[in-house]
C-alpha cells in the first residue's frame, strides 16, 4: 500500500508522461533550450526536473498498482468479503496483471529507459553550468535529452505503462 500523501498512480503517470516528458522535454525545441540557457531560465526548470525524476522513479516502484490489487484493501471491503477472501483476490489480481503486462520486462525496460534519460539530463545540466559553452554544445546536449525522452515516452504512448488501474478481477 502507498503513503497517504502520494498521488494516485494515474496522477503520477500523467505528471511524468504529459507534464514532464511531453511539455518540458519533447515540445521544447533545441532553439528554445538554447534561448532558456542564454537568458538563465534553466534554474527553475532544473529544480522541477529533479522533482520529476523522483516522480518517474516513484512510478517505477508503483507500477503494480495498475493491477487493481489494491481495490481489495480496506476495512469496508474486508468486512464485506472477509480478510481471507480479500487476500486471495489481491493475490490473484496482482498475479494476473503481472503475467498480462509482462511485469518483469516492463519494469526492466522502464528502468533502463529512465536511466538513459537521466544520464542525458545529467549531461545537459553539466553543459548549461559551463558559462563559456558554445550554443552548439547546449543544442547538442538538449537534442540528446529529447532523443532519450522519446523511447521513454513510447512506454506510455504504447500503453505498456497503463493509463488506468485495471478493473478488479475475481
Amino acid at each position: 500500500m502507498t503513503d497517504q500523501t502520494s498521488p494516485p498512480v494515474q496522477v503520477l503517470r500523467a505528471q511524468v508522461s504529459h507534464t514532464w516528458v511531453d511539455h518540458e522535454i519533447l515540445l521544447v525545441s533545441t532553439e528554445e533550450a538554447v534561448r532558456r540557457w542564454q537568458t538563465g531560465n534553466w534554474g527553475r526548470l532544473g529544480r522541477e526536473f529533479r522533482g520529476y525524476r523522483q516522480r518517474a522513479q516513484a512510478l517505477l516502484e508503483r507500477l503494480e498498482e495498475f493491477s487493481g490489487h489494491l481495490d481489495y484493501e480496506g476495512p469496508q471491503v474486508e468486512a464485506e468479503l472477509g480478510v481471507e477472501a480479500c487476500t486471495r483476490l489481491r493475490h490473484r489480481a496482482l498475479e494476473r496483471w503481472r503475467v498480462q503486462a509482462d511485469h518483469p520486462a516492463l519494469r526492466a525496460d522502464y528502468a533502463t529507459r529512465l536511466q538513459v534519460l537521466t544520464q542525458a539530463l545529467d549531461n545537459f545540466e553539466s553543459a548549461i553550468l559551463e558559462p563559456t559553452a558554445p550554443a552548439s554544445t547546449i543544442s547538442a546536449a538538449w537534442q540528446n535529452v529529447r532523443g532519450a525522452a522519446a523511447p521513454f515516452k513510447e512506454l506510455f504512448a504504447s500503453g505498456r505503462v497503463p493509463r488506468e488501474v485495471s478493473t478488479p478481477w475475481t
